[in-house]
């Protein structure tokens, strides 16, 4: 059986309430040649249940349950396990948006070669508990391009304009393995993200930009930690 194109990490804990939309906006994705890799950390609500549901009805779904140890453990994990060409996130209350692995595929086809790093944008659209939206933001690439070698530093700020987070990328899941990248398991407040970009970006050889948001970035109060700060706060550190 060949490998997957993508390997999609979703960690898992306690969202049961969005986590069935967050799965069914990558189900519905155009691509079809990933493997989605669903890691309950130890959650205590519903959401495992869900996980394995999925996984029993696709078998490009693969749930794992493991013992809590947050959300930069639960991707380590997963990306021990993943296939995949490349490697891309989501986390278990958002949504990706039409098109985004077939835009991918479509760049790295055209470019010709394994692209180390893909950035594009995210809408970031944050609701309070009555659903009332809050506050909404665009951020992407400015420019289609593929920078190398010393231009990746020299146009940093172009990919970074976007988010740092790694929702916003794919990977090519080679280079994170024999560099060993990975997150940083002390980290749990937003800069795991930054960090493991930093790892990425000194490593890569070549960084693709796409001028076009496919993620949906979801805050909501009750739910999302970063709803306590201001959504300034939020865009520097992610």
């Amino acid at each position: 059986m060949n490998s997957p194109f993508f390997s999609i990490i979703v960690p898992v804990y306690n969202s049961e309430k969005y986590l069935s939309s967050a799965i069914d906006s990558i189900v519905a994705q155009s691509f079809e040649n990933w493997e989605l890799l669903l890691i309950d950390d130890g959650s205590t609500d519903s959401s495992g249940d869900i996980c394995d549901g999925y996984s029993a009805a696709d078998a490009r779904i693969k749930t794992m349950h493991i013992a809590n140890g947050g959300m930069c453990h639960a991707r380590n994990v997963a990306l021990s396990k993943a296939s995949g060409k490349y490697v891309t996130f989501c986390d278990n209350d958002d949504h990706y948006l039409p098109g985004l692995l077939e835009s991918v595929f479509n760049f790295v086809d055209e470019a010709g070669f394994d692209i180390d790093c893909i950035c594009y944008g995210r809408y970031l659209r944050q609701y309070s508990d009555e659903g009332e939206l809050l506050y909404e933001s665009e951020a992407a690439p400015s420019v289609k391009s593929v920078f190398c070698g010393n231009e990746i530093f020299d146009n940093y700020d172009r990919a970074a304009y976007a988010s740092d987070g790694v929702w916003c990328r794919c990977y090519r899941r080679q280079l994170l393995s024999e560099k060993c990248i990975s997150f940083d398991e002390s980290l749990r407040h937003g800069a795991e993200d930054l960090l493991f970009n930093v790892q990425v970006y000194a490593c890569a050889q070549s960084v693709g930009l796409i001028p076009h948001s496919y993620y949906e970035w979801l805050r909501r109060e009750g739910h999302s930690a970063s709803m306590s700060v201001s959504p300034d706060t939020i865009e520097g550190i992610d």
